[in-house]
């Protein structure tokens, strides 16, 4: 009997109507032979305990059926305010995962505290309404003669629910598989140069042909041509300074500028010497300022002049 009926403590949170019941359906199901309500009343005062107790030790003395016990202690002990038990009613929906039978059974309950003269047709509305929404979808569908008949039904939707996310797993779990061993099947460089990819691509070095890099000196050098020097001695101080300092005293950086212009530029600036006449003797490479003829004509004529002065 301790299994089917348990120890009511006269707590707040007591239900008294689920306690009298568990009695009934107890000594329903027993096979004691005697009156029942005799039965439920002499056995019910054993599983008081703590206020209940204590309630019944001072109103035994008061009581003497079933009926009379039923209604005192329904009295006593049921929850008086209204307000609470119509929020409850309320506010009770079905969870994610809360089975349909247990939202059943409490909904049933919280009816009878509500309004016990409740029809089978509100009961039924109320149900619907609180269903989870992938229940409520389908279970609006249906037509449902009594309560027990919409338990019966959802319960038959909440199955196929099930049967269809379980599908649904097994499909996720085969993909997943797949992709895994599609992984595995690759080669290992190519996880490698994958992690090794860059971010930045700014900083990936750029590669050109030896066409290409022919083609760009080509241009470098025709494009920024030496500045333009008159002066002839510019080839001899050239050479004189390539003579004085050996290639492991130079900087690197004057050797990589000056190779450039002594190979290739200079050749171009030999060119535009040929392009310089002199007005004087009409010879080309340089100016009449700095014409040789002229200079040697010029001191010619000064020792003639000196030689004249001595005799």
């Amino acid at each position: 009997m301790k299994d089917f009926v348990k120890p009511f403590n006269g707590n707040p949170n007591d239900d008294i109507i689920k306690w009298l019941e568990s009695i009934v359906h107890y000594f329903g199901i027993a096979q004691i032979s005697g009156d029942k309500e005799t039965l439920y009343f002499q056995y019910a005062p054993a599983f008081m305990k703590e206020y209940a107790y204590k309630w019944w030790a001072n109103q035994k003395h008061y009581i003497f059926s079933w009926s009379i016990f039923k209604q005192a202690v329904i009295t006593q002990f049921s929850e008086k305010n209204e307000y609470l038990i119509a929020q409850q009613f309320d506010q009770r929906k079905q969870q994610i995962n809360e089975p349909v039978i247990k939202y059943y059974y409490d909904i049933i309950d919280l009816c009878k505290k509500y309004n016990s003269d409740m029809t089978d047709k509100q009961k039924i509305r109320k149900l619907t309404n609180g269903l989870k929404l992938s229940l409520y979808q389908e279970a609006i569908k249906e037509t449902y003669s009594t309560s027990f008949d919409f338990l019966t039904k959802v319960q038959q939707l909440e199955n196929i629910q099930k049967l269809i996310e379980l599908r649904q797993n097994q499909t996720t779990q085969v993909s997943t598989i797949m992709k895994n061993d599609d992984k595995l099947s690759l080669p290992s460089h190519f996880y490698q140069s994958s992690s090794r990819q860059p971010n930045n691509y700014s900083t990936r070095p750029t590669y050109y042909s030896s066409s290409a890099q022919s083609d760009y000196s080509y241009t470098t050098q025709q494009s920024f041509p030496p500045p333009s020097n008159p002066y002839p001695s510019y080839d001899h101080y050239e050479c004189n300074q390539n003579q004085q300092y050996p290639a492991s005293q130079v900087p690197q950086s004057q050797q990589r500028y000056n190779q450039p212009y002594s190979v290739t530029q200079h050749k171009n600036y030999s060119s535009r010497k040929s392009d310089i006449y002199c007005y004087n003797c009409g010879q080309p490479g340089h100016i009449a300022r700095y014409c040789q003829q002229e200079t040697a004509t010029s001191s010619t004529g000064q020792q003639q002049q000196k030689y004249s002065k001595n005799q």
